[in-house]
C-alpha cells in the first residue's frame, strides 16, 4: 500500500500539527493539498485513493470498510504527534468520518477535530440512494461545471476521459456499500461545511451532530458542491479559525 499518504510542501512538513485532506469522488489529493501555502504551522497531508495518481497500478476498493481499512492501517503512529485534524469533501468526508470512528473504536489518538463538507449526515440520507452511474457525457458536464478551461483540456484526450469515468464510477458505488453500525457517535468534534445552493438540504447537514458527543459547528457558504471556489478566503478563513 504504498503512497497513500502524500506530504504537501517542505515548508508545509516538520515537527507540525496535521491536516489530513480526504478527496472526492473521482478525484485525487492535489487541489487539497494546494491549500497548504494559506495553512502556516500546518503539515499537510493528501490521502490519495488506490486506481489513481502514484497508486494507479492498484485496483479500486470494492468497499468503504476495504478502503477505510487499508488507510487505517497504513497510519504511522509514531509520526503523528500532538494535534491533528481531518477534511473530507463529499466522499472524503464520509471516508474521514469512518476513519476518525475505527480509530476511536480502537483506543488510539483520536483527531482534534474532523470537518466534513457537502455531505449529507449518515442518519438523514441513506447513501445507496446517492449511488447513479456516470456516463461520459455526465462526466464532461460536471467537469464544465467546476472549470470550463479544465475541461476543454481534459476533452482533448479520450483515454483520459474514459479512465476518469472508470474512477468517478468505482468512488460512487463505495457511497452503496457504507452501512450503518448502531453506535455513530464520536467523541471528537465535529464541523461542517456546506453550500447554500448545493442540492444537499441544509437538514441533512445539521444531522451531523447527531454524531458527535463534543463540539458541532455548521458553515454555510455561498456556491453548489463546490462552494469553496467561488468563496475562497471565506472558505480558508473558517478553516483556519476552526484548525487554531
Amino acid at each position: 500500500m504504498s503512497n497513500i499518504f502524500l506530504k504537501g510542501a517542505k515548508e508545509n512538513q516538520g515537527d507540525k500539527s496535521k491536516i489530513f485532506f480526504f478527496p472526492h469522488s473521482g478525484s485525487g489529493p492535489g487541489l487539497y493539498m494546494n491549500w497548504g501555502k494559506y495553512l502556516e504551522g500546518f503539515e499537510v497531508i493528501g490521502v490519495q485513493y488506490p486506481g489513481r495518481g502514484s497508486r494507479i497500478a492498484e485496483e479500486f476498493s470494492k468497499t468503504l470498510e476495504e478502503l477505510v481499512t487499508s488507510i487505517f492501517n497504513s497510519l504511522d503512529w509514531k509520526s503523528i504527534s500532538g494535534n491533528f485534524f481531518f477534511f473530507g469533501h463529499s466522499l472524503g468526508a464520509l471516508i474521514a468520518y469512518e476513519l476518525a470512528k475505527k480509530i476511536e473504536k480502537n483506543n488510539l489518538p483520536t483527531p482534534k477535530s474532523i470537518i466534513v463538507s457537502a455531505l449529507p449526515s449518515p442518519i438523514s440520507n441513506s447513501y445507496k440512494d446517492r449511488v447513479k452511474i456516470v456516463d461520459e457525457v455526465e462526466l464532461i458536464d460536471m467537469m464544465y461545471s467546476l472549470s470550463e478551461e479544465l475541461a476543454e483540456e481534459f476533452t482533448k484526450d479520450e483515454d483520459l476521459i474514459a479512465l476518469y469515468v472508470e474512477i468517478v464510477n468505482a468512488d460512487i458505488a463505495l457511497l452503496g456499500t457504507h452501512t450503518p453500525s448502531a453506535n455513530d457517535t464520536l467523541n471528537t468534534d465535529i464541523h461542517v461545511f456546506g453550500g447554500t445552493e448545493d442540492s444537499i438540504a441544509i437538514n441533512a447537514l445539521e444531522t451531523w451532530q447527531e454524531h458527535t458527543l463534543s463540539n458541532f459547528s455548521l458553515h454555510l457558504f455561498n456556491g453548489g458542491h463546490f462552494y469553496y471556489q467561488k468563496n475562497f478566503d471565506a472558505f480558508i478563513n473558517t478553516l483556519k479559525t476552526i484548525l487554531k
